[in-house]
């Protein structure tokens, strides 16, 4: 990784006034995001002071989920927490200008797949001071080309020497695996295809196997040629109720509170504390300084596809939905939901018999929306299972409640800014 830092420095050639764009290009699982995390963590604590620094992750994921408008808003927070959020592209653009222009600041965009991404987050050179640096990770070279003065630095695979010390940190908790174990090593490190990311979760997984059944393994491992497959050899590995636990991870919870995902698991008695061991331990997800789950996009990418293998033709006969469109068309007729999260929509109707199993509900308006525009309006919704209620970004105020002819559950509400009824029940679930 030395090499690596070291060569992206000197394409960054932080010293110069100038207003620097530097691509990180390479495959699934080489260590971009690593390489530019590390960049990032050096250039924030140096001398080299920079009056933003920001590092918006999962760019490719957040777009499609949630649109190019929310990514601007979050970057926009990093300027300034307090920032009005603005609801359209090109407010955006303008606020992003606004916000930089003579300022010197330090921005990374991971893993972004598209050129728009980059034309409506940092669009130009001239939107930034003198000496901003603006780095970019991606596997798609075609999203940055045509771009003058951009720097590219192609991040090729791990030397078979580093190569099999990450495999060895992880499968033997050592830098070099012994000697009576060397062979078998190379062999998983020539399987893994110097990818750091196969060699990680693999080396995690090995060292919960017998020696003994190594080499059975490593010829599974070796039989595929893509990074996904050799990654499902770990899955496979995992019990069902940990099995159940990173499919919730990988469609709802990358980059959330670790906390109240437990919560809802604890209600299914998934086990959630020996389960995210297990998924920690197995190099599938990380926990952040932030208490946040994490995981590469290729691990997400993985889990997503195992969802969607459940049923081609289908998506309603699928255990997940992430899809707003798919999400749309199931949700009255779904009785056994467990996890419903819905951000800007109207949600009006009656629920009888819907809804019954629903262990999370959260449910967030725009914050500029007026009450016209995005509510909740709904009769018979019974909600006696629920374990985490989140309505902390909503247009709901105090003279909303959840009355015996509306929704029928035992306790209140808090919204931060609110005032909290006079009783309180005795079995409180988790409020957002």
């Amino acid at each position: 990784m030395d090499d690596h830092v070291d060569a992206t420095r000197k394409l960054l050639h932080i010293g110069s006034a100038d207003v620097r764009f530097v691509v990180i290009h390479g495959s699934g699982g080489v260590g971009k995001t690593t390489l530019a995390k590390v960049i990032f963590n050096q250039l924030c604590d140096s001398r080299d002071s920079f009056h933003h620094c920001c590092f918006l992750g999962n760019v490719r994921e957040t777009a499609k989920r949630n649109g190019l408008v929310h990514l601007q808003n979050m970057l926009l927070r990093e300027f300034n927490p307090r920032m009005r959020e603005i609801s359209d592209i090109d407010s955006g653009i303008k606020t992003i200008k606004d916000s930089v222009m003579n300022k010197k600041v330090l921005i990374i965009l991971d893993d972004l797949d598209e050129h728009e991404q980059i034309e409506n987050l940092a669009g130009d050179p001239t939107w930034f001071g003198l000496g901003s640096r603006i780095i970019v990770t991606t596997r798609n070279r075609s999203c940055i080309l045509g771009r003058p003065g951009v720097l590219v630095y192609c991040m090729s695979v791990m030397s078979f020497g580093h190569a099999l010390q990450l495999f060895s940190k992880h499968a033997f908790k050592m830098d070099s695996p012994p000697i009576e174990c060397l062979q078998i090593s190379k062999e998983v490190v020539a399987a893994c295809g110097r990818l750091p990311l196969a060699l990680e979760v693999m080396g995690s997984y090995l060292h919960h196997v017998d020696k003994d059944q190594w080499k059975s393994k490593i010829d599974v491992i070796a039989s595929h040629n893509d990074v996904q497959k050799k990654l499902m050899i770990s899955f496979e590995a995992l019990d069902p109720r940990t099995k159940e636990i990173f499919l919730d991870i990988v469609c709802f919870f990358v980059d959330r509170e670790t906390m109240n995902a437990k919560y809802m698991w604890e209600a299914c008695d998934f086990q959630p504390e020996e389960g995210v061991e297990r998924l920690k331990s197995m190099s599938l997800i990380k926990i952040s300084e932030k208490s946040t789950f994490w995981m590469h996009d290729l691990i997400r990418d993985l889990g997503r596809e195992i969802i969607i293998q459940e049923n081609l033709k289908c998506p309603e006969r699928r255990s997940r939905l992430w899809s707003t469109k798919q999400v749309k068309h199931v949700l009255l007729k779904e009785k056994s939901l467990r996890f419903l999260e819905l951000h800007r929509v109207q949600l009006t109707g009656d629920f009888e018999y819907a809804l019954q199993d629903l262990k999370w509900f959260s449910w967030s308006s725009h914050r500029s929306a007026t009450r016209e525009e995005e509510y909740l309006e709904v009769t018979n919704l019974v909600l006696q299972d629920i374990v985490v209620l989140n309505l902390s970004i909503s247009n709901i105020t105090d003279d909303w409640f959840w009355g015996p002819n509306k929704i029928k559950i035992c306790y209140e509400f808090y919204k931060p800014g609110s005032r909290l009824g006079k009783s309180k029940p005795n079995a409180l679930p988790k409020l957002i």
